[in-house]
Parts: C-alpha cells; structure tokens; sequence
C-alpha cells in the first residue's frame, strides 16, 4: 500500500481539531444535566426581567434622566449575557471526554467570547454607577453630561474589544469545562497554558481588581450619602440632596452585584487552581453557584432599580397632592387648621399619609 502522505496530514490536522474541540470530562452526565438546568432557568428568568425592565423605561420615558439611561444601558447589556447563558451548554456532547457537537465549533467559540464580551461590559457599567455616586456624594458634582455620557458609553463598548479577540488568534475560545469559556484543558486533560494566562490577564486580574475598587468606592460613598441624605446641613442644596436619594437604589445594587461577582470569580478561580494542580475532582457546588450568580444579575434590575423607584415616584406624588390639599386656601388662615380636617377617615390615605400630613400642619402652625 502506498504512503499518502497528504491524507496523513489531513488526519493529523482532523484530529488536532477534534482535541481543539474537546475538554477534559470533570463532571458526570448527571451533574452536567443539572448545571444546564440550572443554567437555562435563571438565565431565562433574568432575560425575561431585563426585557421588563427595558420596556418599563421605554414606555414610561424614563431614559430621558441619567440614572435611568444608566438602568437602560445595564438591562441591555444584562439581557444580552442571559441570552448567551441560554445557550452556553447548547453545543457540548456529552462524551468522554466532554467535546463540542459536529458544526457547533464556530458556535460555541463566539458564545465564549459573548459571554465574556457582556461581563465585561456589565463591570464596567456597575463601575461607571460606583464613580458617578463616588464624584456626587464626595465632591458633589454631576458627571451627566452628554460629553460624559459618550466617554462612558465608549469606555463599556470599545474597550473590552481591545483585548478579548487575542483568544480567537490561538483558538482559545471554546470548551472549557462544562460550557463555552475560554479554554483551559484539551481532551488529553492536559493544561493549556495559554488559555489559561488569557483567563488572568483578560478576566480574573483586572474583575478583582475592579471589584476590589467599587468595594472601597461604595464605603467611602455610603458614609457620605447617609450624611447627605439624612442629616439637614444648611450648606448642603436641595438638588444635591434630591440626587443623592435618588441614587440610593443604585448603591445598593452596586453592592450586590459586586459580592455576586466575587462568588462567581472564586469558583472560577478554584477551578483553574485544582486543574493546574491536576486534581479532576472539582467543586461541583461551587460550579452551581456560579452557574447561578453569574446571570442573577438580571433580576437584581427591576427589583433593586426598577420597582423602587416607582413605588418612591407614586408615593411622593401622592404626598405632594395631599400636601397642596393643607391650609393652602386664601380664605382659611393657619390658625383654623386642625388635624380632622385633612386627615379624614382611616380609609382616604395611609398612616404614613396621615403622619406626613400631621408633621406639615404642625410645622405651619405660627409660633406664639
């Protein structure tokens, strides 16, 4: 039989693709099943949230104040990595070792860098809300400018592009695990070195650190906010104050979405250690974790930053209402006030109506 040469290397490259396309088996058929349940549910839910939360600010215009453009740009790009979350473990075959199904390479090389493209891009979202709390409660300015708002839409958009396509040079996007990542083993369980220092530079190192700046922004924040918001210092203006409180919600998601992130990166982190040390029994309850704060994000919008603001705006309208409704007739002089006739029955307003309405009276009453 003649040696064909150029059949032999056509096999040989056919099956450095298929160890391309293949990762070292971590996780039983079972466990897969549940991590891609698991998965697929709360990432649905999240997308589902976020289209919520876009319609809401759509339809009530609300995009039209910054922190809420902010909420906007945040749900987009949250939605987004709950799309790619869906489909994350669409294109593994469950095989020994785990590869990618046949014509799904291409796939689930570009579900590994959405994934990592819109984690990004929700970091530096959530860091753009820590600096904009951090420069109004410190110094009190307002960065909300149209010229600040295009140098941070540029900033989220463009600058994970100026890194995250090195991977695709090496082929580094693809299996890695249990789903589309950036690869750290082969299907000989052999450590790919590569992969593995693009997992540090592009993604652990600079997450951490980001993380570990809105960590020590939000306590510097908190402290002034709370003075600001709760403390009546004549130097402070009214439209400080205002803004203050109304970017209340948003520390508070901050916070929240910077400890999930934490969770989320030390499973990832611990995975990358055992698999360096060789050891192929990994945490599988920290892999559920993962699997479940990582697009947890998406339900923290409309529940931290959408429901809040809503119920605050309907509160304070109807307070303003019943406040134009106390002693503010010409022909009924302060004097006259009393509480029975504008508290009226238990069934017009709500205790916290009546105490408002109580305090205002009281405080318009003239002095003698």
């Amino acid at each position: 039989m003649p040696f064909d040469s150029e059949s032999l290397s056509q096999n040989t490259t056919l099956n450095n693709n298929n160890n391309n396309n293949m990762t070292c088996k971590i996780f039983t058929d079972n466990q897969l099943h549940t991590l891609q349940i698991i998965t697929v549910v709360i990432s649905i839910l999240a997308a589902i949230a976020c289209l919520i939360a876009i319609i809401f600010i759509l339809m009530t215009k609300s995009y039209k104040q910054f922190l809420h453009r902010l909420t906007l740009y945040l749900s987009v790009v949250t939605f987004l990595l709950s799309i790619a979350s869906i489909f994350r473990m669409l294109p593994v075959k469950h095989s020994n070792p785990l590869q990618v199904r046949p014509r799904y390479e291409d796939m689930c090389a570009f579900i590994g860098f959405l994934v990592t493209y819109t984690n990004w891009m929700k970091v530096l979202l959530t860091s753009w809300i820590t600096l904009y709390l951090f420069l109004l409660a410190v110094f009190k300015e307002q960065p909300n400018k149209p010229k600040h708002e295009l140098a941070g839409i540029l900033v989220f958009i463009l600058v994970p592009l100026g890194f995250l396509w090195m991977p695709f040079t090496q082929g580094m996007y693809g299996l890695a695990g249990a789903w589309c990542w950036i690869k750290i083993t082969e299907g000989s369980c052999e450590v790919a070195i590569v992969g593995l220092m693009y997992q540090i530079v592009i993604y652990y190192g600079p997450h951490l650190l980001l993380t570990a700046l809105s960590f020590t922004g939000m306590l510097t924040v908190a402290t002034f906010l709370c003075k600001m918001a709760f403390f009546s210092d004549t130097h402070i203006q009214d439209h400080y104050r205002k803004a203050v409180r109304e970017a209340m919600p948003f520390l508070i998601y901050t916070f929240l979405a910077d400890v999930m992130n934490v969770i989320g990166l030390v499973g990832r982190v611990y995975h990358a250690a055992v698999t360096v040390e060789k050891n192929r029994r990994p945490n599988f309850p920290l892999w559920i974790i993962h699997a479940t704060v990582i697009p947890l994000d998406g339900l923290l919008i409309p529940l931290v930053l959408i429901f809040p603001t809503l119920m605050c705006r309907k509160i304070c309208e109807r307070v303003n209402n019943l406040k134009k409704r106390i002693c503010h007739t010409q022909t009924q002089p302060y004097t006259q006030c009393s509480d029975t006739i504008f508290i009226g029955p238990k069934d017009s307003c709500t205790e916290v109506e009546r105490l408002v309405i109580r305090n205002t009276i009281t405080a318009h009453r003239p002095h003698h």
